[in-house]
Parts: C-alpha cells; structure tokens; sequence
C-alpha cells in the first residue's frame, strides 16, 4: 500500500490578520489534495487560533475541505476546558484529525507536565504526560 502525505510549514500570520491562517490552510490542503497527497499534515496550532483569546474557529473549513478533497488532514488550534464570562480559562494546545468523509474523528490534547523540569538542579530528566482521544469528535 502506498500512502502519499504532505507537510506542510506555512508563515503563520498574527494579530488581526490571524483569522486569515484557515484560508490559507485550506489552499495548502487543496494544493497537496491535487499533487496526489491523502495525508496532509499542518503544524502545532496552524491554522489556529494559536493565542487566547479564543475569537475564531478552523473546524468547520478544514473539515470541508477534508471532505471535498477525500484526504485526511492533521490541523491545530488551541481549545478552551472551561471559559468563565469574560474568557478567561485553561487550555489545551491541540491537533485535530479530520477524515475524507469530512468528519473530525480525533483529537490529541498536549499536556505540560508538572515538573519536574528538564535540566532543573543540573538533571537530565523529565517527566512527560500527554492525554489524547482517538475517539470521535464531541
């Protein structure tokens, strides 16, 4: 079996211009979609939101184009646990799995670790944890 993926590593815009990050996913996925890929890969929080506060959504737009290219596509964004009445609250640092049917069938939240830290007190070991869901999307 042959699987052809893409990765891609865009610029990432910022502050205002942000939103414009999905767009431009979108034409990556389409792009890679025509040069044969049925895997394609976007970095950590690309197309976003990358930063709190948490004002636009990739979803609905990667999971279309996922769709209506019949490939998978890996994206990110960050993902409020529990935003209070102004916005504030934890979050997670996420990628989403999106299938050729257009239906986002997984998601990996990446976990910090509470310590101790790499290099602290002159070691050379950390603690690593991350929680992730194979399961489909809620």
């Amino acid at each position: 079996m042959e699987l052809r993926l893409a990765v891609v590593q865009p610029e990432t815009l910022t502050g205002p211009e942000a939103p414009k990050n999905v767009d431009r996913a979108v034409a990556y996925i389409r792009q890679a979609a025509r040069d044969g890929a049925k895997l394609v890969m976007l970095p950590e929080t690309y197309p976003g939101p990358y930063t709190v506060p948490v004002n636009y959504s990739p979803h609905e737009a990667l999971a279309a184009v996922a769709g209506e290219e019949k490939v998978y596509v890996v994206g990110g964004a960050v993902e409020y646990i529990r935003p209070d009445d102004v916005g504030h609250a934890p979050c997670y640092n996420c990628l989403y799995l999106y299938g050729p049917d257009g239906q986002r069938i997984g998601k990996y939240r990446r976990t910090t670790p509470p310590g101790p830290w790499i290099y602290a007190r002159k070691r050379t070991s950390c603690r690593c944890g991350t929680r992730s869901s194979a399961s489909s999307a809620s």
